[in-house]
């Protein structure tokens, strides 16, 4: 499977993008897929955020794998923008109580 490529444009003046990030960063690292992200301050690299046409922060750009996608504005639900990015969040693995080393019981043990 291909490494997916983001890129984040942010705005160093918004009070709002430290958590942005973060919060991103968060939730990249509970997906399945191998997740490369840059962070872009647009303030400090407009020639390449004209080239991407990021016209507003933030910005969420999906480079690779093809198709290039892009979610732009308050981005606020993470997970719901990466879904529109297509990406999903790693399966947890289900343990059936019966599989359980041991044994069968509903989560509460008797000591």
């Amino acid at each position: 499977m291909a490494q997916v490529h983001l890129a984040f444009f942010v705005s160093r003046f918004s009070r709002h993008t430290p958590r942005r990030i973060e919060a991103l960063q968060e939730a990249l690292s509970q997906l399945d897929e191998e997740v490369r992200l840059d962070v872009f301050y647009i303030e400090d690299r407009p020639p390449l955020a004209e080239q991407e046409r990021v016209y507003v922060t933030p910005t969420l750009l999906r480079l690779a794998p093809a198709p290039r996608e892009r979610v732009v504005g308050w981005l606020e639900d993470v997970w719901a923008t990466l879904e529109a990015l297509r990406l999903r969040k790693k399966e947890s693995p289900l343990v059936s109580p019966s599989s359980s080393p041991e044994g069968p019981h509903n989560g509460f043990r008797a000591d």
